[in-house]
């Protein structure tokens, strides 16, 4: 867990220096993490990425959201089923969600309906307001972060990039996310049962395959 900690914090802090520049994303997910050999995470991929355009009303929205692009697994409901009007930054931190459930279970998000396609998962997300299983045996803070960052509905209640700096998650590392946030508080999700706690570097495989780049690699899993 404290490896997971360390890393979704350094991710976050990476997205939050993107949205921060209003870029969207767009592919959050482990295969688009690199891992030095210190530990240092580094965002990748950036090919499906978008720089968001200012409105006369002063928002911020794509300009090319006419088409679906990602990770079906990683992304956010609202990006499969309506990418004309998905808010991309928020969509960004359900795929931080999505990718903290699989670094500590080794399985991605919907894993437990066995889909066996895109278009399944679509018409199951379509149909259906449930969220993915989040396991009960992870500690009451990690299940608490992960549930909010799969807020569905509506998708602007999904904590910002800075204030998920402040979840009790991170503990004292909290304090670290360079400007001030609103601190969130720790609230129970789902059905409320908390479960219990888990220790170790859970899911995670550091004997991985070495990318392009010299000593780093890709952020894999294993169950």
């Amino acid at each position: 867990i404290k490896v997971v900690r360390s890393y979704v914090h350094q991710a976050l802090e990476g997205l939050l220096y993107l949205h921060d520049h209003h870029i969207w994303h767009r592919d959050i997910k482990g295969a688009n993490i690199l891992v030095t050999e210190d530990g240092v995470i580094k965002l990748a991929d950036f090919g499906t990425s978008e720089k968001l355009k200012k409105e006369d009303n002063g928002a911020f929205s794509a300009t090319n959201n006419n088409t679906t692009a990602g990770t079906p697994l990683f992304m956010a409901p609202e990006a499969m089923l309506d990418p004309k009007s998905v808010d991309g930054l928020k969509a960004d931190i359900w795929s931080i969600g999505a990718t903290t459930l699989q670094m500590c279970t080794g399985n991605p998000p919907w894993k437990e309906h066995n889909f066996s396609n895109f278009m399944q998962l679509m018409l199951f997300v379509a149909k259906d307001d449930s969220i993915p299983k989040i396991d009960e045996q992870l500690p009451p803070a990690l299940r608490d972060f992960i549930g909010m960052c799969f807020r569905r509905n509506p998708p602007s209640s999904r904590p910002s990039a800075r204030q998920l700096l402040t979840h009790p998650f991170f503990g004292k590392t909290s304090n670290n996310c360079g400007r001030r946030g609103t601190p969130l508080m720790l609230k129970p999700i789902g059905d409320g049962n908390s479960g219990g706690s888990s220790s170790g570097d859970n899911g995670i495989d550091n004997s991985i395959k070495t990318a392009s780049q010299a000593g780093v690699t890709k952020l894999t899993f294993r169950k």
